[in-house]
This record gives structure tokens, sequence and C-alpha cells, in this order.
């Protein structure tokens, strides 16, 4: 049974889960339900767009639920572009290449978003990352 304060995570990433494990938070996963996750120039600068991102993705999974639904998303953000995840192998190797004696920033942006208040906190953090050769 669900507690009266418990958490939703709405993302499938292991990694997020683990995080939240980790730090001893107690929470259900639940289905992402935004069906495009595009970022959108219109919200602003790259962090804006991916906290807007995080927050369609709460307000899209939210129905039904009654407690706090935390979601997340990360871009690797090289040369002015967030590169997606890879699709392939190929792909991947691709990106790694490219990557390779450059540096670039990951931004993770996050959002805890509540169905019934409406109340929303987003927050986000960068890292400059460098991939020597």
């Amino acid at each position: 049974m669900i507690q009266p304060h418990s958490l939703y995570l709405a993302s499938q990433s292991p990694r997020r889960a683990q995080l939240l494990i980790e730090m001893g938070v107690t929470f259900t996963v639940i289905q992402n339900l935004l069906e495009h996750e595009t970022l959108e120039a219109s919200d602003g600068n790259i962090i804006q767009q991916i906290e807007q991102l995080c927050l369609r993705k709460a307000i899209a999974s939210s129905e039904g639920f009654s407690n706090w639904i935390l979601t997340a998303d990360t871009c690797v953000l090289f040369k002015q572009r967030c590169i997606g995840k890879p699709n392939s192998i190929d792909q991947a190797i691709d990106t790694l290449s490219q990557l390779s004696g450059q540096s670039h920033q990951v931004i993770t942006s996050m959002c805890l978003y509540h169905p019934d208040t409406k109340d929303s906190h987003l927050i986000s953090d960068s890292a400059t990352v460098t991939f020597h050769t």
C-alpha cells in the first residue's frame, strides 16, 4: 500500500532509483507518460528548457496521483547542442569519438511536482566533463 506522504518517481532509470535508495528515500516508480520529450526553445535558455521538460513530464504523469512526483532529465551539451541518447552501438561510438579530447557540459534538471496543489520546484546542476584522448 502506498504511504500517504510517499514520493512517486516518474522514471524508468535504474540509476535514478538507485540514487534515491542510497539516500534512504521511500518512493514508488510510476510511468513517465509524456509522449514527446522535446526541448522547446521558447522555454528560454538550455537549463530552463530542460527544467520545463521535467515539469511537463511530471504533469503528464500525475493523473490519479495525489503525492509528490519527481522527474529528471539530463542533457550532454556539446558545441551548443544537446546530444541525445544513442540508439545504437554505432551511434554511441560516434558520439564518444566526437567527445574525445573535448570538453562538454552535463546538465541535469529535476522537478518535484504536487498534482493537488500544482506546486513545483525546479532545480538544475551542471558539470564540465573533459574526455582525454
